[in-house]
């Protein structure tokens, strides 16, 4: 059995209405199809129709829900959190960065190196080298520690003040790339 479906638009208002039946008093535009497109469900979105009514069209479009928009807020917050624009520092103007593991290994070996009476290392980056101090090459490892624990937490306080958000303007107006650290140079 084909079902005839109205759409329609009452005046002074954005809302579009789908019905059956007859349509309500103050209507704007109207137009009728036989079928409609199958209704789309996917979790964290609302199903809103959508029509066009110069064509006589109309479709579904899925909105995310707040707390997909908070979601999704959170992921940009932490794609952020992983890029050159926070996990970045300098050594003598050439820009690189040492994720956690690479900088335990690295002291590992300085301290290794230092036990074994040696004061002088190279740290290497793309091909790169950069003779130093040991001593200064410890120095510089604890610096980017702090520098990427400073880092962390305003990101966790991002996250936080995110999931605490209760309305969709402030959430869209929310800034979550303010209160990082100076990049450090050396």
């Amino acid at each position: 059995k084909i079902i005839m479906w109205t759409i329609y638009k009452i005046q002074n208002s954005e809302k579009i209405f789908f019905t059956d039946e007859a349509l309500p008093e103050n209507v704007e535009k109207s137009f009728s199809i036989e079928r409609m497109p199958p209704y789309p469900v996917q979790d964290g979105y609302i199903t809103e129709l959508r029509a066009d009514f110069e064509k006589s069209e109309a479709w579904y479009v899925l909105i995310p829900s707040f707390e997909q928009l908070k979601k999704s807020k959170i992921e940009k917050l932490i794609e952020y959190d992983s890029s050159d624009s926070v996990n970045d520092f300098s050594i003598q103007g050439i820009h690189l960065w040492l994720d956690l593991p690479k900088r335990t290994g690295l002291k590992l070996r300085f301290e290794a190196e230092q036990a074994q009476g040696q004061e002088d290392t190279v740290l290497w980056h793309d091909g790169m080298q950069f003779p130093l101090k040991i001593q200064d090459a410890l120095m510089i490892l604890f610096a980017i520690e702090v520098y990427a624990s400073a880092c962390y937490d305003n990101t966790q306080r991002h996250a936080a003040a995110i999931s605490a958000i209760t309305e969709k303007e402030e959430l869209e107006a929310y800034d979550f790339t303010t209160g990082y650290p100076e990049k450090l140079e050396f």
